[in-house]
Order: C-alpha cells, then sequence, then structure tokens
C-alpha cells in the first residue's frame, strides 16, 4: 500500500506530485490511502508506515523520518560539483556586511527547502532575515558564466529515466555524454535520484545541483515510473534504518 499525502479533508492528494504518485499506484493497480501530515504527526499511522511506502512533501516525509526513528535525514553524498562551504546563517551575514554588492555567491540551506536558493550580496542577505543564525547553509562560488538552459535528469539504478527542462531555452539540450559520466562517478549515491544539469551559450554543461529521490518534483515523468523510483528509494531509506 501506498500512504499518500492529502489535503485536510483527506479527498484529493496534496499536491501535483502526490497526485502523480496516486494515479500511478492506480495504473500499477497497487492500493493507496490518502493521509494528512497531522495523522502522520499523530503517531496513528505509525504501524502502516513502518510496512508500507510513504510520498508526500519535504516537511510530510521528515515527519514520517521522525516517525520511522530516523535520527538523520537521507540526503545524497553532495549537492554540486561546484565549490561550497558549509555556514551558519550568523556567519554568513557577517561575511555580507562589508561587501561590495558586486560580490555575490549563490546560498541554499542545508536542510531542504527551509527557502528557495539564490544568489546574495550586501543588499538583499536581509531577505534571510526572518530565520535563525544557527541555520546551517551552503554557500557556493557562482558560475562564471550565465546559464541559458536547465535540466533535470531523473536517474533510477544508473539509468536516466526522463529528461526534463524547467528553465531556460527547452531547444538547447544537455551533453548526455557529461551526464552519463557523472552518473558512473557517483558510486555511493541513493538508487533513486536526481541531476540538475546548466548549459552555457558556449555549450558547456555543469552540475547545478543533485537531489534525493524520496521528495523531488515531478517535471513531466510518466507517473508509474515516478512512483517507482520514489517506491523504490523510500525501500532503500528504510533497510539501511533496519
Amino acid at each position: 500500500m501506498i500512504l499518500i499525502q492529502s489535503d485536510k479533508t483527506r479527498s484529493f492528494p496534496h499536491h501535483f506530485d502526490a497526485a502523480c504518485a496516486f494515479y500511478g499506484a492506480m495504473d500499477l493497480d497497487i492500493k493507496t490511502k490518502l493521509i494528512t501530515i497531522d495523522d502522520v504527526k499523530s503517531g496513528e499511522f505509525d504501524f502502516a508506515i513502518k510496512n508500507n511506502i510513504a510520498v508526500g512533501s519535504i516537511d510530510f516525509m521528515n515527519d514520517v523520518f521522525i516517525r520511522l526513528g530516523l535520527k538523520n535525514i537521507p540526503n545524497v553524498p553532495k549537492v554540486s560539483e561546484s565549490a561550497c562551504a558549509i555556514l551558519t546563517l550568523g556567519q554568513v551575514r557577517e561575511y555580507f556586511k562589508n561587501l561590495p554588492q558586486e560580490e555575490t555567491k549563490f546560498i541554499k540551506p542545508v536542510q531542504r527547502k527551509r527557502f528557495g536558493g539564490f544568489l546574495i550580496n550586501n543588499v538583499n542577505y536581509v531577505s534571510l532575515n526572518g530565520f535563525p543564525d544557527e541555520l546551517n547553509v551552503y554557500l557556493f562560488e557562482k558560475f562564471s558564466k550565465k546559464i541559458i538552459s536547465e535540466y533535470r535528469i531523473y536517474i533510477h539504478r544508473d539509468k536516466i529515466i526522463d529528461c526534463r527542462n524547467y528553465s531556460g531555452m527547452f531547444s538547447v539540450l544537455p551533453d548526455f555524454n557529461f551526464v552519463k559520466k557523472h552518473i558512473s562517478l557517483n558510486k555511493n549515491f541513493p538508487c533513486s535520484y536526481t541531476i540538475d544539469i546548466g548549459i552555457f551559450s558556449d555549450g558547456e554543461n555543469v552540475v547545478v545541483e543533485y537531489d534525493d529521490m524520496w521528495s523531488v518534483g515531478n517535471y513531466g515523468v510518466e507517473n508509474t515510473l515516478y512512483l517507482e523510483m520514489l517506491i523504490d528509494r523510500f525501500k532503500e531509506i528504510k533497510s539501511s534504518n533496519n
């Protein structure tokens, strides 16, 4: 059975990605049950979570992992090929206070989706004022060239399952030899994950980001394939915790 995050009425999937999993389960003739994030938090579904698959948003899945007794939220071994440092937000604030506005870096939270990643400088860093100083973040060097197209590559058991443009020129395709090379190097990666590829105007490719498949947006992958990737990753997480 697949436990799928629902809206508050328990009548519909919580969001588009949950709906993709829901319809994928229907196509595969797998039984589903719609539950809310509050249902997970209550502990009422602890037995079901332990013995089935769960699918939902990052917040939903974080609570699922808590109910499973996971101390560390699973993630890919590295988030990008770019040079980065892990700092506290307090350190970042101090770093940017006295820098010229032209000095920019890319920031994103270590804890996924606390806020969206963006280019930070000594003006817009104040947009993070609502977050605590102790929050850990990645600080990346800015790419030296402008990215004109970005694609998300879905990887399942070392094979490319799908490739979807999510930003920029969809007519500019990634170099799949470049992608396959990086897949071959990712020996300690999960069974299901994604690679976001950026393409510069001169055709050079770069890895923008890796992401773990236990909660990743579906940008157009066929529903059954999307669900199978989620299922395999959830099983892998649970087996590694035994």
